[in-house]
């Protein structure tokens, strides 16, 4: 894995693509839209009882064992589910 915030990360071409194509791959899927951000107070008007987790982006190049041909880099973006938390900034347990 690399730190997303490496200057390889930033730098590499094929890291950056896979970074933009697993979020394009979950705006296209209705996750979230990244021109369109809304602060927590906003999304306490929209939704009710809301829950917020932090996200994070784990980036790793695959196959790194293998013939340089053969690698590639894989982006994913992941929910801290430890730390889940309601508008009051309790925390929740969604999955019990």
């Amino acid at each position: 894995m690399v730190r997303t915030g490496s200057e390889e990360a930033r730098t590499n071409a094929k890291a950056v693509a896979a970074v933009q194509a697993e979020l394009n791959s979950l705006q296209g899927l209705g996750c979230f839209d990244l021109s369109k951000p809304l602060d927590a107070d906003e999304v306490a008007r929209r939704v009710e009882d809301p829950h917020f987790a932090r996200g994070f982006l784990i980036l790793g190049e695959k196959n790194i064992e293998g013939p340089v041909e053969d690698r590639r880099w894989k982006g994913r973006l992941v929910g801290g589910g430890d730390q889940v938390r309601n508008v009051r900034g309790e925390r929740v347990y969604p999955c019990l």
